[in-house]
C-alpha cells in the first residue's frame, strides 16, 4: 500500500547511531580498539567520525548508558586555506591515521568503553549539536540499524561499512536532511525491496553514491529506480546494484548529468541483464549526450572482472566520453579489442591496470593496442585524425601501473629503444617487441605510459 510522507517539526541537528558492542564505535579494520595499530601500508587508516559547521560549535553526546559528555569544536584550516570548525570521534584508542604515517592535525575524541563490557548489547548514540551542521563522514564503521540524520543545513554525507546488513532504510530517511548536495552510502547494505520515495525529493542533490546499497531491490518497475530523473540538477552519480542491468531511459533525462557509473551487481540477484555486467541498451538509441563520463564495471573482486567484451555498446554515443577503461579484467579475451573504442572521439586516458598479470598477457595487449592504433584508416602523427576530428590516440594517458602497486601489470617484454628504421614524427619504423611498439607510441604519438618509468627502469 503506498505511503505518504510525514510532515516533521524542525531538525534539530541530531545523529542517532545503534550498534551492538562494548564500545562506542566499532570498526570495520578490527576488533581491538585499544591495542590495534594501522599497517605501514595499505587502506586501512583510523576510521572516524567526522562532523564539520561554519561556525563554533558544541556537541552533546548521550553515549546510552548514562554517560552524557559535551564537546567543543576545533578550528581546523586545510592545506588549500579552507578552514571551518570540525569534531572527529576517532573509532580506535590510537591517534594514528594514514597508514602509521601521520597523526591526527587536530583534537579528536576517543571511543567510549561501555563499563558492562558486553558486546552484544544494543548501543543508543545520540549526539545533539549547538549550531548547523553542514558536513559527516562516517567511515567504514559496524552498525546495528541505518543511522538517523536530522540536519537542516546538512550539504554534504558519506557513510561506509564493512558490507554489513542495517535492516530497512526508513523511507522517510532523507526528509530529514533537505539540503543535501552530495549523498554517498557504499557498503551499507539494507533490506529495501523499495528505495526510499523520500529519496526522489532531493532535488538539491549534484552527486548520489548508492553501491551495493538496495541489493534486494530487483524489480525494474516496483523499485522506483525510474523517480531517478526527478534529481533534476545530478551532475554524478553511482549506482551499483542489480537495476543497472538495463540502462533505463531516464538517465537520459538528467540535464546536467556529466558522470555515471552504472554497475550491475551480480550478487545482488534480480535482474542481470547485457554482457559481463554491461547493462543492455533495450530502452535507449544513445547514452546521455551529456556524459563525458560512463563507467559499467568496476572493482577488485572477481565477481566483476569481465571475460568477454560487451560489443552490444558500439553505436551508443561514446564521443564525448573522456576516459576508456579496462582495469580490473584478469580474464577479459584480448583479441580481438572492440571497435567501439574507435568512438571515443574525446578520450584522453585508457586505464588497463590489474588486467594483465602474466608476462604472455601483457604482450598479447600491447601488440594488439599497437595494431589497434597504428592501422586505424584515419590515424594521424598528430591532433587531428584524417576525418578532420580528433585523434583519441595522440596525447593519451595509458594508466598501466596502478601507482599504489596494489593492482599491477605484468612489465611487457623487450627493450624500451627504438625500432629499426624509426624516424620521429614521420616513420614507426619496424618495431618487433612490445617495449618498441610502446616506444613508438610514445614518441610519435606523444602517448604517455604510466607509471612507465617503472616498466623502463
Amino acid at each position: 500500500m503506498p505511503r505518504k510522507l510525514l510532515k516533521y517539526s524542525p531538525v534539530v541537528n541530531r545523529a542517532t547511531f545503534q550498534l551492538k558492542y562494548n564500545w562506542s564505535w566499532h570498526s570495520g579494520y578490527s576488533d581491538n580498539v585499544e591495542g590495534w595499530v594501522p599497517p605501514a601500508t595499505g587502506s586501512s587508516k583510523n576510521t572516524a567520525t567526522r562532523f564539520r559547521a561554519k561556525q563554533y560549535f558544541t556537541v552533546e553526546v548521550d553515549y546510552g548508558d548514562g554517560t552524557v559528555e559535551q564537546y567543543r569544536s576545533v578550528y581546523n584550516k586545510s592545506t588549500s586555506g579552507y578552514g571551518d570548525y570540525l569534531v572527529c570521534f576517532r573509532h580506535f584508542m590510537t591517534e594514528i591515521e594514514d597508514n602509521a604515517t601521520q597523526k591526527f592535525s587536530y583534537d579528536t575524541v576517543a571511543p567510549h568503553h561501555y563499563k558492562d563490557d558486553n558486546k552484544d548489547t544494543l548501543r543508543i548514540i545520540v549526539m545533539t549539536f549547538s549550531a548547523p551542521v553542514t558536513y559527516i563522514t562516517h567511515e567504514y564503521s559496524h552498525l546495528s540499524s541505518f543511522p538517523v540524520f536530522e540536519f537542516p543545513e546538512l550539504i554534504y554525507l558519506y557513510v561506509s561499512t564493512p558490507s554489513n546488513n542495517v535492516g530497512e532504510m526508513p523511507f522517510d530517511t532523507f526528509a530529514r536532511i533537505p539540503k543535501l548536495e552530495h549523498l554517498l552510502f557504499e557498503g551499507i547494505s539494507v533490506d529495501n525491496t523499495v528505495i526510499p520515495e523520500s529519496l526522489w525529493t532531493m532535488t538539491k542533490l549534484k552527486e548520489l553514491s548508492i553501491r551495493h546499497v538496495f541489493k534486494k531491490a530487483t524489480d525494474l518497475e516496483g523499485s522506483g529506480i525510474r523517480n531517478i530523473n526527478k534529481l533534476v540538477n545530478l551532475e554524478v552519480l553511482y549506482y551499483t546494484g542489480p537495476l543497472a542491468g538495463i540502462y533505463i531511459k531516464e538517465l537520459n533525462d538528467l540535464s546536467k548529468l556529466y558522470s555515471l557509473n552504472w554497475v550491475c551487481d551480480n550478487n545482488a540477484g534480480g535482474y542481470i541483464g547485457g554482457i559481463n555486467k554491461a547493462p543492455v541498451m533495450d530502452e535507449v538509441s544513445q547514452i546521455n549526450p551529456r556524459l563525458t563520463g560512463f563507467g559499467y564495471i568496476s572493482g577488485y573482486q572477481s565477481d566483476y572482472q569481465r571475460t568477454a567484451w560487451p560489443y552490444h555498446l558500439s553505436g551508443y554515443g561514446w564521443e564525448k566520453i573522456e576516459s576508456i577503461n579496462m582495469y580490473c579484467s584478469r580474464d577479459v579475451v584480448l583479441d580481438p579489442l572492440p571497435d567501439y573504442w574507435y568512438e571515443y572521439r574525446s578520450a584522453t586516458s585508457l586505464n588497463i591496470y590489474e588486467s594483465l598479470r602474466t608476462q604472455q598477457r601483457a604482450d598479447d595487449f600491447v601488440d594488439l593496442f599497437y595494431d589497434f592504433v597504428t592501422n586505424w584508416e584515419q590515424i594521424t602523427m598528430s591532433q587531428t585524425a584524417k576525418d578532420g576530428k580528433r585523434n583519441q590516440w595522440y596525447n593519451l594517458t595509458v594508466a598501466y601501473l596502478d601507482p599504489t602497486g596494489n593492482a599491477p601489470n605484468a612489465i611487457p617484454s623487450g627493450l624500451y629503444v627504438a625500432p629499426e628504421g624509426f624516424v620521429l614524427g614521420q616513420s614507426n619504423g619496424n618495431p618487433k617487441t612490445p617495449m618498441e611498439k610502446i616506444y613508438v607510441l610514445e614518441k610519435n604519438y606523444k602517448q604517455r605510459w604510466i607509471t612507465f618509468d617503472k616498466l623502463t627502469s
